[in-house]
């Protein structure tokens, strides 16, 4: 088994303790491929297919079958991050996390980070106050830390599955998807999100989306719109980085905000404040 993949089902909460946030393991989908009704092919990307579907129950979902079954080969000595590690990564941190958000918020506690984190030690910490053992300290907060209280919690997503060549094939076929260099002698992994329609983006979801992931410790790289769904809901978890990933720059963290640029005053998100070393 993968070393960021649990057998067990995600049912039920998951343990918040900081050694399951440095060891991060995302947990399977609680169910099997024939517990989909399969609605349309989505869209292709550089990381695989997405499909929507419906669970017995109705739930829509998207599924997000994964190019590669491996660590892609390194290109001219450069070895690129495998997309499905990184958001299996990603997702069970961010599970934790809203679990972490949910239970303070039935108990009428508050999780107290830094609201300017600038470097890679102020990410970490913040990152550990959604761990179990910073629930269990005194309520007194640090200097200058303030309750996190975010107005927009990320996609919902459900675990990870595998499916064999054949089976992926079929609903490519069923439902006429564009899936290049995905034979069917190879096997597939997938993650189930909750389905996330399209809508009018909205900047101020987006700046909330975006101050989420940074306050928590993410690095988010350069804004691209095909990536943003609903109001303003990231649905491509492999582009952002966790501060307890090999791949985290300090250059590529800071709040991103949305600002006039050039003479022509276009629109582009970037950092609110670009880093210079000290």
């Amino acid at each position: 088994m993968l070393s960021f993949l649990s057998t067990e089902p995600m049912q039920g909460d998951p343990s918040c303790k900081w050694e399951n946030f440095k060891n991060a393991k995302l947990r399977r989908f609680p169910g099997e491929l024939s517990a989909f009704r399969w609605e349309r092919y989505i869209g292709t990307g550089e990381d695989g297919v997405v499909l929507e579907a419906r669970l017995d129950d109705g739930t829509p979902v998207a599924v997000k079958i994964f190019r590669h079954s491996e660590h892609p080969e390194p290109i001219n000595g450069f070895r690129f991050y495998w997309a499905f590690q990184r958001e299996c990564h990603n997702c069970a941190i961010l599970e934790m996390i809203t679990t972490s958000i949910k239970k303070a918020s039935l108990a009428g506690n508050h999780i107290y980070i830094h609201p300017k984190p600038r470097e890679h030690r102020d990410a970490c910490l913040n990152l550990k106050a959604f761990s179990a053992e910073a629930a269990d300290k005194s309520p007194v907060p640090p200097v200058n830390f303030q309750p996190f209280r975010p107005d927009v919690l990320p996609n919902t997503c459900l675990g990870w599955m595998e499916l064999s060549g054949k089976e992926a094939r079929a609903l490519f076929h069923m439902l006429q998807a564009f899936a290049p260099d995905m034979p069917a002698d190879k096997s597939y992994f997938a993650i189930v999100y909750l389905f996330v329609p399209e809508g009018q983006l909205n900047d101020t979801v987006i700046q909330s989306q975006m101050d989420f992931f940074y306050l928590t410790g993410f690095v988010c790289p350069a804004y691209k719109e095909d990536n943003w769904r609903g109001s303003g809901i990231l649905v491509d978890f492999s582009d952002i980085v966790s501060p307890l990933s090999s791949s985290w720059q300090r250059l590529l963290y800071g709040r991103k905000i949305k600002r006039r640029v050039g003479t022509q005053g276009v629109e582009m998100w970037g950092q609110e404040t670009p880093y210079r070393p000290d």
